[in-house]
């Protein structure tokens, strides 16, 4: 049987993570799942480990019942990093003062985000040594699988149409959820000299009980048990970055694992990858660990949880479990 072994949430996007029990299951994400980014002061792109690795150790704490959806008023994000005195983020601005939106960008999306403010932008261009703010999603998403172009406003953000029609994320990546397979790490460190972390990896959901990349044949799931849990949809393998080559307990920076993902996990070399979307270059030459999800409802999932396929991908030969 597979099981959920580990969920996480991450704040703060470049940021740890937090390892939970349980989480709740929003359109988003996890309930305040990378509802936070870093940006440059003077444009508002945003920065993560790929440019500016030290982020790996800012450490990031949340209250149980924010990270279950239900914050207490005074609730707050606490944040420490090495030589910096710990830093505290409302979760609910003050009585009567408007959030104050800024222009920034998330790869391919421009849009607005709340900014927190002058406290939290002194503690990163201090830590970060160049001049930076931390602003906070503020969209108000519609339920799993209910968003369109039509009615999406400045301060939202939609997935990637083509793999994931009407479905909503805040500041991951691309998509709300990923899943990685604790068997899929186990093959992958038998290729390394020295094996690696999952945390190199920041999923949200890490299961066992799978054999090595059967993930890939997924193309739905269930996790919870048969009157409790979540429905989702696998839409799209990960493609990895810089980012798995920095050890998040130091932040320096290595070579692997992309140099042996690249042997075996490339989109040239996984057979299946035959679907109009992955025909374009920078697919067939990325390489790939984990899967993105997004819900079909929302809810909540907890470690020791069941996963049951409920639908295989069609077109998936074995290539990817025996490369």
């Amino acid at each position: 049987m597979a099981t959920i072994t580990a969920l996480y949430v991450y704040p703060v996007k470049g940021c740890a993570g937090i390892k939970v029990d349980k989480a709740a299951v929003q359109a988003t994400g996890f309930a305040l799942d990378r509802n936070w980014m870093v940006v440059l002061e003077d444009n508002g792109k945003f920065r993560t480990q790929r440019q500016l690795p030290k982020l790996a150790l800012v450490q990031t704490s949340l209250p149980e019942a924010a990270l279950l959806g239900a914050p207490s008023e005074d609730a707050a994000l606490t944040l420490t990093a090495p030589g910096m005195s710990a830093l505290q983020v409302p979760l609910t601005p003050p009585t009567g003062l408007p959030p104050r939106l800024i222009d920034c960008t998330c790869w391919e999306w421009s849009g607005k985000a709340c900014d927190e403010g002058e406290v939290p932008a002194e503690w990163f261009t201090q830590y970060l040594g160049k001049p930076c703010r931390l602003v906070r999603f503020a969209g108000k998403p519609k339920p799993p699988g209910a968003a369109s172009k039509a009615d999406v406003d400045a301060t939202r953000r939609l997935t990637e149409e083509e793999f994931a029609p009407s479905h909503e994320v805040a500041f991951p990546d691309g998509f709300p959820f990923l899943i990685a397979s604790e068997e899929s790490l186990e093959d992958l460190n038998k290729r390394l000299k020295q094996p690696l972390k999952m945390n190199r990896f920041r999923p949200n959901i890490v299961v066992r009980g799978t054999g090595p990349w059967s993930e890939d044949a997924w193309a739905s799931l269930h996790i919870g048990s048969a009157d409790r849990g979540v429905d989702f949809d696998s839409v799209k393998p990960c493609s990895r970055c810089k980012v798995t080559t920095i050890d998040q307990e130091t932040a320096e920076v290595g070579d692997e694992p992309l140099k042996a993902l690249q042997a075996f996990r490339s989109g040239e070399v996984l057979e299946y990858w035959h679907q109009k979307e992955f025909t374009h270059k920078q697919h067939s030459k990325a390489v790939h660990f984990g899967w993105n999800l997004v819900p079909r409802q929302e809810g909540e999932v907890a470690v020791g949880d069941a996963l049951q396929v409920l639908a295989a991908r069609p077109g998936v030969g074995s290539n990817a479990a025996a490369a």
